[in-house]
């Protein structure tokens, strides 16, 4: 990835990114860590990034249901494949 911002409108095809690169794009806009992390959820599972690299083929999850209070932190796990 390139450093151009990343367009999070949904009017363009969808861009392939590594992980790495998508959460530092996000954080050079000012996002907060959590914002980070829900946008990243929304970028991927709404198909308008395409994840490469070593995360490409790795579910994005919370790994425990959210609270309802507000500033709950949300964490990410990452599930890497088992390969057989």
């Amino acid at each position: 990835m390139d450093n151009r911002s990343i367009n999070t409108s949904g009017n363009e095809t969808p861009r392939r990114t590594t992980l790495l690169a998508l959460v530092q794009g996000l954080a050079r806009q000012g996002h907060s860590e959590n914002e980070i992390e829900h946008e990243v959820l929304d970028l991927v599972e709404s198909g308008r990034v395409i994840l490469i690299g070593s995360f490409r083929a790795c579910p994005l999850r919370p790994s425990r249901p959210a609270s309802r209070l507000p500033g709950t932190r949300i964490e990410l796990t990452i599930e890497r494949p088992v390969l057989t």
